[in-house]
């Protein structure tokens, strides 16, 4: 059976109505195709407009490509692609190729392979280039692949991933967890964050960082302070616990690379190292620390260190002071003070 012109369909078993310029029925089949200018509006207010549709009753699986739009009024999302699978009974929406996505008018989305929509459980699964917007809380995420949990307010992704966050921090890493509801991210993968309000760069392993609390700990760290700044100071560190609310941080074995100007002389390579570290208000206090402002690559500068219990960095008075210190040159001991 096939049909041309303004068509209506109307199924009141299954609570449908179909709208096209032309449809064919195979009987044996039990499949409705439709052409052109085509509107499917079902009874829980899902309408799905696109050029081809088709539609089979026995598996109540609806597929359209060709300028596909899906509008549930009442679940509140909207998907647009080429090509579109909608499995009625697991209420699965499978989308392939370009496809935007907009949940809740919150969230958007866009993939380039594959995006997945669970009804049922509200979970998506995007492939592809994807992109993620949190238009609320101004979160953005790119990666290979995002899982997002509308429920639990949580994305997973998978492979590399670039993300801004709250406009506060960007971050490039790979298989994060972004909880929007506890408002963390952590990865076990190497990381690297900029530290915006604060112009610090971290590079970081096995991170967590809490938005609320600007709370950042991790492990095998590297820190540019002062980032956008030519010279700058560089922190290397074991493990560490940083407040960037309030610019302090706390750490175990700790290597400091201090601004090669600190001392009015760029050829200088001044230098501190120790078994822990902490500091507050710019004030840095080094454990068991090591102290040189000896040149890395030149020889004709003896090589001299100061150790002391304690050394204390006030990086606002650009001030180094001891505890308990004793100079060595050629690695002998010359002078306790």
């Amino acid at each position: 059976l096939e049909v041309n012109g303004d068509i209506v369909i109307k199924n009141q078993d299954k609570d449908y109505i179909i709208y096209a310029e032309n449809i064919s029925y195979l009987k044996n089949k039990n499949i409705i195709f439709a052409k052109n200018k085509i509107k499917f509006i079902d009874s829980d207010k899902k309408i799905i407009t696109s050029n081809n549709f088709s539609y089979d009753i026995n598996k109540n699986i609806f597929k359209a490509n060709n300028n596909v739009e899906i509008i549930d009024l009442i679940k509140n999302y909207n998907i647009k692609s080429e090509n579109i699978s909608y499995i009625k009974n697991q209420e699965k929406i499978i989308s392939k190729g370009l496809t935007t996505a907009s949940l809740n008018k919150n969230y958007n989305f866009e993939s380039k392979d594959e995006l997945i929509i669970n009804l049922l459980d509200l979970t998506i699964q995007a492939s592809g280039d994807v992109e993620f917007v949190d238009l609320l809380k101004n979160n953005k995420i790119y990666a290979k692949k995002i899982n997002f949990f509308e429920k639990e307010e949580e994305i997973i992704t998978e492979g590399d991933t670039n993300a801004q966050i709250e406009k506060k921090f960007f971050l490039k890493s790979q298989d994060i967890y972004f909880s929007n509801k506890d408002k963390i991210i952590k990865s076990k993968k190497k990381a690297s964050i900029r530290d915006i309000k604060n112009d610090t760069y971290f590079e970081i392993k096995n991170f967590y960082l809490s938005l609320d609390d600007e709370i950042l700990k991790g492990e095998d760290i590297s820190v540019n302070t002062d980032y956008s700044k030519a010279l700058n100071d560089k922190y290397f560190i074991k493990s560490g616990f940083f407040d960037l609310k309030n610019k302090s941080f706390v750490t175990k074995e700790i290597n400091i690379d201090l601004k090669k100007d600190l001392f009015n002389n760029e050829k200088n390579d001044p230098r501190l190292k120790g078994v822990s570290s902490s500091s507050k208000n710019g004030i840095t206090v080094i454990n068991k620390g090591v102290f040189t402002t000896c040149n890395k690559e030149e020889n004709d500068c003896p090589p001299w260190s100061l150790q002391a219990e304690k050394i204390e960095y006030d990086e606002n008075k650009k001030l180094i002071t001891y505890d308990n210190a004793l100079l060595k040159i050629y690695d002998k001991p010359i002078l306790y003070f």
